[in-house]
């Protein structure tokens, strides 16, 4: 066809619509998402102790916690009851009890209204805040917290301890003394693919948050104990460039067990966060703070009853890495064998019992395809109270604009006032001249107003050069 200058013109006219459908189709194409590999090379385990998720985060917005309007009987079937309410000393006064048969009678078969007859004592309805434990508050605002995390037994720490590290407890229940475990554990697992472990904060001998020493893999190989470092030797690995490829840290004398004070407790666990931030390993690293049971606090949320001995209370958890979402709750059922299925999953191991193999693998708390995240390094410069986080730099920056808007905003309606009464003024009095000049030093702005028999003129000047002249505004 010959393309004549008519011809040309209406080809030009449907271009764009042609480019546009090219565009829209081609842009609705699928196309390949980039691969996530998972780039963790660390997992670190922050074990803290003997607290439920509402007593640490009941009242954290957005996410599952208290109902103060919800009171639990001080007796079987009483009607005098005891409300959550706020402890004020970030010390607790007393341990409360939390072996198996109080956590089942707090329990009483789902209906989470036990606690307070069970532990003889209202300070289980008590809870902390963002007065006492701001930074975990800020690592919930800018990471991950898991709000459906429960421990692995109904009880205390021993069997939940066991669980962390072997995904069963061989049917323990309690704190027991003198037991051999045959079963094997993590460290097992690692040892038996070259990969590396430390746990910071234990050494040879048995206790409650130590089931290691009754492990017989242990038993038998004494050497392996090596492993096991005081807490502050962390600090020097990491300088140092050491951290291995799976690290468990506790300090006993700081790790919140009651009654011990949280917020030192809270700082405790900062200076490990902050040391892995201002490393190089922060690119490559997963970071889990847990608490190991629920120390006898009360928490509303039925734990499901996977087996004969568990899951357990509610505990928090929060997640901490580059590769962790922002802000994110994470509503997916976990317990403490989904630590160990993480471990699993990242370096390519066997499950090492039924209910690891069964556990969710926390994979949802992150992104991979996403930049690795910047640090949070605490205690920073905040807003108090405000969540999501936010710098109390870029709240001042906000708060100037918003008082420089407010002078111009007074301004602009002094002028209207001022150009009202003199219009008024210039229409009683024909033949009136009348000169204004206003400075306001903080703006910066001067206004001349000049108004004869039948104009008013107005000029406004902004400091720097930005001239605005208004001219016949009131016209008589």
């Amino acid at each position: 066809m010959r393309m004549t200058h008519s011809n040309l013109k209406k080809y030009l006219h449907v271009l764009p619509t042609i480019c546009l459908g090219v565009i829209l189709f081609f842009g609705n194409l699928p196309t390949a998402s980039p691969t996530q590999t998972n780039p963790i090379k660390h997992i670190i385990v922050i074990i803290q102790e003997n607290h439920t998720y509402d007593n640490y985060f009941g009242t954290y917005p957005n996410a599952n916690g208290l109902n103060p309007n919800v009171g639990l009987p001080i007796e079987p079937n009483s009607d005098k009851k005891v409300y959550p309410f706020h402890i004020e000393n970030s010390t607790p006064t007393i341990d409360l009890t939390h072996n198996r048969e109080p956590a089942l009678e707090a329990f009483n078969n789902g209906k989470m209204d036990g606690f307070v007859y069970a532990e003889k004592s209202d300070l289980t309805m008590g809870y902390f805040d963002n007065r006492d434990i701001p930074n975990y508050w800020n690592y919930a605002s800018k990471f991950v917290l898991a709000d459906n995390f429960f421990t692995s037994v109904m009880g205390p720490s021993l069997p939940n301890h066991m669980f962390l590290f072997a995904g069963q407890s061989g049917g323990i229940v309690d704190n027991v003394d003198n037991i051999t475990l045959d079963f094997p554990c993590i460290m097992d697992e690692l040892d038996s693919h070259d990969l590396s472990w430390k746990y910071y904060g234990v050494n040879d001998v048995f206790h409650y948050a130590n089931p290691l020493p009754a492990f017989q893999s242990f038993k038998n190989n004494s050497t392996r104990f090596s492993n096991c470092l005081p807490t502050n030797q962390f600090f020097t690995d990491v300088s140092e460039g050491k951290l291995a490829d799976v690290v468990w840290i506790r300090n006993e004398s700081l790790s919140e067990h009651p009654p011990q004070n949280v917020t030192l407790g809270q700082n405790f666990v900062v200076s490990i966060i902050n040391e892995v931030m201002n490393s190089s390993f922060w690119s490559s690293s997963a970071i889990f703070i847990v608490w190991d049971d629920y120390g006898g606090w009360y928490d509303h949320v039925p734990p499901p009853q996977v087996d004969k001995i568990g899951y357990g209370l509610r505990s928090p958890l929060l997640v901490i890495s580059p590769y962790a979402k922002s802000g994110f709750v994470d509503h997916e059922l976990n317990d403490l064998t989904s630590l160990l299925k993480f471990i699993e999953t990242t370096f390519s191991l066997a499950p090492l019992a039924e209910r690891d193999a069964e556990a969710n693998n926390l994979m949802e708390a992150f992104d991979f395809s996403q930049p690795p995240r910047e640090t949070l390094i605490l205690p920073g410069q905040y807003v108090p109270d405000s969540y999501p986080l936010r710098l109390q730099s870029d709240e001042n920056k906000d708060l100037n604009w918003l008082s420089k808007l407010q002078y111009v905003i007074l301004g602009i309606a002094t002028v209207s006032l001022i150009s009202l009464l003199a219009g008024l003024y210039i229409k009683k009095h024909k033949n009136a001249k009348l000169p204004i000049q206003i400075l306001n030093s903080y703006t910066k702005c001067a206004l001349n107003l000049s108004f004869n028999k039948r104009h008013m003129y107005l000029n406004i000047s902004f400091k720097p050069s930005l001239l605005l002249p208004f001219s016949r505004i009131a016209k008589t």
